[in-house]
């Protein structure tokens, strides 16, 4: 049964995803974003370390999905350690941090993912790690619409059209002995038999946000969602939800700094490449878009990506 909600209740649905991108852009146009970034970096860390003590003294690990984190689940943790480490690289391009941290963030926000079994986190630090070491080779070309595009069609349909390719001998010891899963990726392989039905039942405007755990339940035998984000989009808001959001990411990065937002921009396709097989294309993937287009200064001249030695240290006015 599909069930309808208040407009008001659209209006918020849709003003979450929006909100921010407003949030962003009130930040740079009050010169603001490098003060803004550094204290969401600090806020990060905070928190991080919150987490990582509540989750020791409440044997978090071992109560599976539900397991306290203080952000909801392992995946909710493992992400937000990504996006410190990602603020991290930022301050760096920015010349106000150490590149040596860049080391000592991805160890801490692997070893989260390690132990609290996230194999996606891990997939995703392993995309980060390899985007960040040719950055300066592949910045311009990460920041061209049809690249991104491309590659969210791909992830989008690899596992649903070309499932065999799990089977290639490389993948599957990637899968079975590094990440510790079976090859039905936890169920995943057997619910996509039930995802083209379910985003054709209403593919211009979609079921409807409030339905998708419904819907996701009746066609996939039992999944809370589609396990695929951009299927995900397509059965809440349909083709014109895929519409919008492809131009929001066409407007952002048009917008965006080529050298400045090139971390989020990481962690963007970082989201866009694991959305094959869970459901990042949500709120946390646009605020990483919103990021990219707006968290850049307008008045620093950075056309490279040498960043500070060890010995740099932050003094005066650089401080909170």
């Amino acid at each position: 049964m599909i069930y309808n909600i208040g407009s008001v209740w659209k209006i918020i649905s849709v003003f979450q995803f929006v909100l921010p991108f407003l949030v962003m852009e009130c930040i740079q146009r009050a010169g603001e974003v490098v003060p803004v970034m550094k204290t969401f970096y600090i806020c990060g860390v905070s928190y991080c370390g919150l987490s990582i003590v509540h989750a020791f003294l409440t044997g978090a690990k071992h109560i599976g999905l539900i397991g306290t984190y203080l952000v909801g689940n392992k995946f909710n943790i493992s992400y937000l350690f990504i996006l410190v480490l990602i603020l991290y690289i930022y301050l760096c391009t920015i010349k106000e941090f150490p590149s040596i941290g860049v080391i000592v963030h991805f160890v801490i926000a692997a070893a989260v993912a390690a132990y609290t079994e996230c194999s996606t986190a891990l997939v995703g630090l392993a995309i980060i790690a390899a985007l960040f070491l040719f950055r300066e080779k592949t910045a311009s070309i990460l920041k061209k619409f049809r690249v991104m595009m491309l590659v969210l069609v791909i992830s989008a349909t690899i596992l649903l059209i070309f499932s065999n390719v799990i089977y290639w001998a490389p993948i599957r010891y990637i899968i079975e002995e590094v990440l510790h899963e079976d090859m039905t990726l936890s169920g995943r392989m057997t619910g996509f038999e039930g995802v083209f039905p379910a985003i054709l039942y209403r593919p211009i405007w979609g079921s409807g946000f409030q339905n998708n755990y419904v819907m996701s339940m009746i066609f996939t035998g039992g999944m809370a969602d589609l396990q695929n984000g951009l299927a995900d989009i397509l059965l809440s808001f349909g083709v014109v939800g895929v519409l919008i959001l492809l131009g929001i990411l066409y407007m952002s990065l048009k917008k965006a700094d080529k050298v400045q937002s090139n971390a989020f921009i990481m962690m963007a396709y970082m989201y866009i490449v694991l959305s094959a097989a869970e459901i990042t294309l949500n709120l946390k993937f646009f605020v990483v878009v919103a990021l990219t287009a707006f968290a850049w200064d307008k008045n620093l001249n950075i056309d490279n990506f040498e960043i500070i030695d060890t010995d740099k240290q932050c003094t005066g006015d650089d401080n909170l």
